[in-house]
């Protein structure tokens, strides 16, 4: 694999979330997002992009797998 292997969470402020990654041969095995402020969250990762709300304080498993692309756990 050539390059970078990038996971984006995408926020308008900063320290909204924190993401723990999980990496397997150079790809997302899991990412746990934990939620600082609730409100909307964007991950994008390997030209898939999945968004879902959140609730302060809780935390979100994704994961990937190359056949069904991100799944929220």
């Amino acid at each position: 694999m050539h390059g970078k292997t990038v996971l984006s969470v995408v926020s308008v402020q900063k320290e909204i979330f924190e993401v723990d990654v999980i990496w397997e041969n150079h790809q997302l095995k899991e990412a746990v997002v934990r939620s600082n402020a609730g409100g909307d969250c964007v991950i994008k990762y390997a030209d898939q992009t999945i968004s879902f709300k959140t609730v302060k304080g809780r935390s979100y498993q994704i994961g990937y797998d190359a056949a069904k692309g991100l799944i929220k756990k």
